[in-house]
């Protein structure tokens, strides 16, 4: 099963990222922030994704958006240049945390989480190009119910 993304100037597909379908260059992307907020499993799962940013573009910096509690998962990967923390979940916690995501200024931003809070970053993040995840959710709900439902 590949990784579906919705695409918006990048394309990841199969776990690979594919900078011939973006339409420009591989220079231009200098700033790219990944954003996955939870569960620890989850951002631990999300390493391959660095590894291809960072092969795709190796002259970018790469930061990446998570709980504090999380950090630990992701933060010794070698293609971070920083660890942006969300701590508490206030709404003064929300615009502390968006504005050290601004501080970054982000040119592209690859949202593997698709929730709510990331949902009410992205009108913020400027001209950055923005990816994200498809969890296709719908779909394995579906199915789920579709397998709960079947005599066993």
């Amino acid at each position: 099963m590949g990784v579906c993304l919705e695409e918006r100037g990048l394309v990841l597909r199969g776990g690979y990222l594919n900078p011939k379908n973006t339409g420009s260059s591989k220079s231009n992307f200098q700033r790219i922030l990944v954003l996955r907020y939870s569960s620890l499993g989850d951002v631990a799962l999300t390493n391959p994704v660095l590894d291809q940013l960072s092969a795709a573009y190796p002259g970018a910096q790469i930061a990446y958006a998570t709980k504090d509690r999380f950090a630990p998962a992701i933060s010794a990967h070698p293609a971070l240049k920083r660890v942006i923390l969300f701590t508490g979940g206030g709404f003064f916690d929300f615009l502390s945390h968006l504005s050290q995501i601004r501080s970054f200024s982000p040119d592209l931003v690859v949202d593997l989480h698709d929730s709510l809070r990331t949902r009410l970053l992205r009108p913020f993040l400027g001209k950055a190009r923005l990816l994200i995840y498809d969890k296709e959710a719908i779909q394995r709900r579906l199915l789920v119910k579709k397998l709960n439902d079947e005599p066993s």
